[in-house]
């Protein structure tokens, strides 16, 4: 009777344990989805508000102003043979040097264009946020297959349905899921492998989400969440771009006067 009942609660701490690994693989699942579907995509957008612009601005000036030392460099060798500048003929030099840099320039104005369209759309309130996540959460608890190994091919849809709610950030299409597992989904261990296995595969599922996030982390844009919400570090280095930008805009002036020189140039 004793021996039963220690078998009885070893099982019990065991599934206790096994439905704890579910929750934080949940957890942890949802985590990296948020990051890759919606952090992602806001993350980038600040960064382009707050500073990526600017660098646009300065990255943009500076690159007319590399052009506008080349064309005088590609002027003046004409002059030093004491012919009179082809001027289309640097045009089509200066296209095929700088085509990279005005390609990049380009994309970036398109990267502001859509910042601004997203900053401009409805977000969820935190409210709805947290609803969406809590939704999901209980979703992949149900039918995620790391967790729930043998789904049916109909549980398997179901969940593709929800990642792409997820996605949408369609938090009525979850509900209505939720809604369905709630009141004909009967969880039942249907894995082929023990308890103790199922928590040891789960373990390791955990461990390599936990890895995923911490390099995600690591790399952009996950990696200035912090320095996109200190305003005085953005402020400071907001004021050193605009600074460069005034300068660079003086060498421009500068140069394109120099530029128009060279271009009336004539044999004589």
């Amino acid at each position: 009777m004793v021996r039963s009942l220690n078998l009885s609660e070893k099982s019990k701490k065991e599934k206790e344990y096994l439905l704890q690994l579910k929750s934080d693989f949940s957890e942890l699942f949802e985590e990296k989805n948020n990051m890759l579907i919606n952090e992602e995509t806001f993350l980038s957008a600040l960064y382009i508000e707050k500073i990526g612009s600017l660098k646009y601005r300065e990255y943009r000036l500076y690159i007319e102003l590399q052009l506008l030392k080349r064309r005088m460099q590609l002027l003046q060798a004409y002059i030093n043979r004491n012919e009179t500048p082809i001027l289309s003929e640097i045009d089509r030099k200066i296209n095929e040097e700088f085509e990279a840099a005005k390609k990049k320039i380009v994309e970036q104005e398109e990267q502001i264009k859509q910042t601004k369209e997203l900053l401009s759309s409805n977000f969820l309130t935190e409210n709805e946020a947290q609803e969406l996540k809590r939704l999901y959460r209980f979703i992949v608890k149900r039918l995620h297959p790391d967790i729930c190994p043998n789904l049916s091919e109909l549980e398997k849809d179901l969940f593709i349905q929800a990642q792409i709610a997820y996605e949408l950030s369609d938090i009525s299409k979850l509900k209505k899921i939720v809604l369905g597992l709630e009141s004909n989904y009967v969880l039942e261990e249907k894995s082929s492998f023990s308890m103790k296995e199922q928590c040891e595969i789960l373990k390791q599922k955990i461990l390599q989400l936990k890895e995923d996030i911490c390099n995600l982390k690591k790399i952009f844009p996950f990696n200035q969440r912090d320095y996109l919400y200190d305003k005085k570090k953005i402020e400071v280095d907001r004021k050193q771009i605009l600074k460069n930008c005034k300068d660079l805009e003086k060498e421009i002036e500068k140069h394109k006067k120099y530029v128009n020189l060279l271009e009336e140039w004539e044999i004589k």
